[in-house]
């Protein structure tokens, strides 16, 4: 399939969606091995795409948008190889070079235009600024008013990342206030710390190319807001990779030596792993050893209240361990195993004399996947009962497991008050070892090797990862295996 085909069968009226994603998907895979085979760039494959992501109909557009992120961006990004991160950076300069010639881009070219960057070369040449970025002196610190870090979208990336910059931004510069712009949902993370503002962005993970793309003018806009009346010299961007800013690729201020950008996907330094672990190593080398800086959260003292009462009523003699679940996967079922899998842990688990707390998760997909496994469990002879939303009191007697549903900051206050917290790698492990809660964290994506290393929790207290020996749908002994490697480490968390 080539560009010209394409061309000849759109002018024909001859697409259809089925056609489109099979064309995509071996567009995204030939740029990959292009590259692989001759460390070459094909960018007729990158033009395909963009091509069909603007076709007028959403559904014939929609594999073109999908195959530029989830077949491209994502896998490099997700690669965490330092190969690719130049890589990333020319396609994803081609695609904003595309998309600002369209009549639908004329915003987003006149906001780069205002940064002075006209074209590819200029885009390129100031990402590459960013690697080196110039350390400030102490009293340059002093002056800083603001401090501006973009979101990485998802909660648990904000916590395993961005808050390790949030933290060493509070000890780097303190007379500053730290202005955090992310989703909506991430400020009841922060509620309890006076030092920390959240201005709600929205970024679409589903939008298309150019609603993604002008994603960025609205965080540009809230931050012209935030720095208006203050000097060059008061406020600082530190960017931990962000999606907001396209990894990079997009300014929010105008002083590239004030803006501070982790390189998460290609950073490296022998002996460490985990993510939250590299970005504070980058943070001692950008900006001093101390303080220090590792994941934290700032709850609102009720949502603390909340989950110490509720931990505290679902506890008794018979089963004083309390065990948080939460198998939601962001809507990447590749991160799951199944229902019986997930059935007979919780089962197993309730031989220990544990009460056990079931997450539910959000949105219908989730809540329906949760009430498959409470209905498994009922079959299986277990007691089951739910907590109503908006109640703060369990039901009375005391079931052995006990379903929940409620807003982020009332999760992350159970899981702060729980034993021990156990899942799929999602925002809830991350949550939990921020907390210091005990974390059992399962691994089963091994579509990138360096994933579960990446992402492993960081944390103060006791992390143990399971990670799958194969792929899914697993045979019995493997299925088996994890179990037991699952059980194996509960107990030895709770010995």
């Amino acid at each position: 399939m080539t560009l010209a085909d394409f061309r000849r069968a759109r002018d024909a009226g001859q697409l259809d969606a089925t056609r489109l994603h099979r064309w995509a998907r071996q567009a995204a895979d030939n740029f990959v091995a292009y590259y692989h085979t001759c460390d070459g760039y094909l960018a007729e494959a990158i033009t395909l795409l963009c091509e069909i992501a603007i076709l007028p109909d959403a559904a014939l557009a929609e594999p073109g948008w999908r195959g530029l992120f989830s077949f491209l961006v994502e896998r490099l990004s997700d690669s965490f190889d330092p190969r690719y991160c130049a890589l990333y950076d020319r396609l994803f300069v081609q695609v904003v070079t595309f998309a600002r010639r369209l009549p639908a881009g004329a915003a987003l070219d006149d906001a780069l235009r205002r940064f002075g960057l006209y074209g590819p070369d200029e885009l390129l040449q100031r990402k590459q600024r960013l690697q080196h970025p110039a350390p400030l002196p102490l009293g340059a610190r002093q002056a800083v008013r603001k401090v501006l870090i973009p979101s990485r979208v998802t909660i648990g990336a904000d916590v395993a990342v961005t808050s390790v910059l949030m933290a060493k931004a509070k000890g780097v510069f303190p007379r500053a206030e730290i202005i955090l712009l992310a989703p909506p949902a991430t400020r009841a993370l922060y509620a309890g710390d006076a030092r920390v503002r959240v201005q709600t962005i929205a970024y679409d993970r589903g939008g298309d190319l150019i609603q993604r793309l002008t994603a960025w003018l609205d965080v540009l806009a809230m931050v012209d807001v935030e720095t208006a009346g203050l000097a060059a010299g008061q406020y600082v961007v530190m960017d931990p990779d962000s999606r907001l800013t396209q990894l990079g690729i997009f300014p929010l201020i105008a002083d590239d030596m004030r803006y501070y950008f982790f390189p998460s996907r290609g950073y490296r330094l022998e002996g460490l792993e985990a993510i939250s672990e590299l970005a504070a190593a980058w943070l001692a080398e950008a900006f001093g050893a101390e303080p220090p800086a590792a994941p934290y959260l700032a709850l609102a003292p009720a949502d603390v209240a909340y989950g110490r009462k509720m931990a505290t009523a679902l506890r008794d003699r018979a089963r004083p361990h309390l065990v948080l679940l939460n198998f939601g996967v962001g809507g990447n079922e590749r991160k799951r195993v199944d229902d019986a899998f997930e059935a007979e842990l919780m089962a197993r688990l309730l031989t220990t004399g544990s009460r056990l707390l079931l997450a539910k998760g959000v949105g219908a997909e989730e809540v329906a996947h949760a009430e498959r496994l409470l209905a498994m469990l009922r079959t299986r002879g277990h007691t089951v009962s739910e907590i109503a939303p908006d109640v703060d009191a369990p039901p009375s007697p005391l079931s052995d497991v006990v379903a929940w549903q409620g807003s982020l900051g009332a999760f992350a206050g159970l899981i702060g008050a729980s034993d021990l917290y156990l899942g799929y790698d999602s925002a809830g492990q991350h949550i939990a070892a921020a907390l210091g809660v005990p974390t059992i964290d399962i691994f089963v994506d091994r579509q990138y090797p360096l994933i579960a290393k990446r992402w492993k929790p960081y944390s103060p207290g006791h992390v143990e990862v399971i990670t799958a020996g194969s792929d899914p749908p697993f045979p019995p002994a493997e299925r088996e295996a994890l179990l037991a490697a699952t059980m194996a480490a509960y107990r030895w968390l709770r010995r």
